[in-house]
Formats: structure tokens, sequence, C-alpha cells
């Protein structure tokens, strides 16, 4: 989502829907790679809860991921029907400011 090398701070936002029908709720993994070809390595997780319960594709999940010029990164993550969110904070920096991007299980 953040690219490597990229001026700080930095910003990126982006809506993801259910591939998964009748989930409550999902866990997400921030992870940073050195490049596109590396094995992603886990620096956060976070778990939304409160997920709309529909048909896959009908809850909208927008994140927002951000890095300051102190390399401190922070995830949100808000259900955009319901509301519900949830966020981590975390040391973007010990991790050489590789790839920083979202995995998840259900929703991508």
């Amino acid at each position: 989502m953040i690219p490597r090398n990229i001026l700080l701070p930095a910003h990126a936002s982006e809506i993801f829907e259910t591939i998964t029908d009748n989930i409550d709720r999902d866990t997400f993994k921030i992870a940073t790679m050195a490049s596109p070809l590396d094995t992603p390595r886990t620096i956060a997780e976070i778990e939304l809860r409160g997920i709309l319960i529909a048909r896959k594709g009908i809850p909208n999940i927008m994140m927002n991921f951000s890095i300051n010029k102190d390399q401190v990164g922070r995830v949100t993550i808000q259900d955009t029907k319901t509301l519900s969110a949830a966020s981590v904070t975390f040391i973007a920096g010990i991790f050489n400011a590789g790839l920083l991007r979202l995995m998840k299980r259900f929703i991508f």
C-alpha cells in the first residue's frame, strides 16, 4: 500500500469488499517486505469486530494507512455501514521502511 523509499509522511486509503459470506469479524495483518518478491514479515495485527453480516461483497471495509515523519505507522479499519472500527500503531522505521502492505484472510 505504501511503496518503498517514499517521502514521509505518507498516507494511503482503500476500500475492500468481503469475499466470504456472513462474517462478523476478521483479522488483518500489517507486513513489511524489502521487495515485492520477498516473503512478507508481519509487524502488526488488528481485528475488526462488528462487520455487517451479509453476503460476500456487500460489507465494505475502509482501510486508512499512514506513516508519519518519525516512521510511526497507524492503520485504521472501519466497516462503512456499521461504523465499527479498530486501529493499531507500530514503528515502521525498525523494518527499514520496506514495502508495507495489508494482508488479509477474507477481504481483499
